[in-house]
């Protein structure tokens, strides 16, 4: 569930994380438990994308 940002601010509530790509947010929605604060979720999210990126890459240089 998605809140709104004012809101989470006013209640001081943790913010939720920055979607990505969808397949990223989805894998890493099982990982989402184990890292409760926020950034290190979001790290997790970036990390992965980077993993995804470089592969390509390194495919399309053969």
């Amino acid at each position: 569930m998605i809140m709104d940002v004012k809101l989470q601010i006013l209640k001081h509530l943790p913010r939720d994380a920055q979607p990505t790509v969808s397949f990223i947010d989805q894998y890493c929605s099982y990982y989402k438990d184990l890292l409760p604060e926020v950034r290190s979720y979001e790290y997790l999210k970036y990390l992965q994308k980077k993993r995804a990126v470089e592969s390509q890459v390194a495919l399309a240089l053969g």
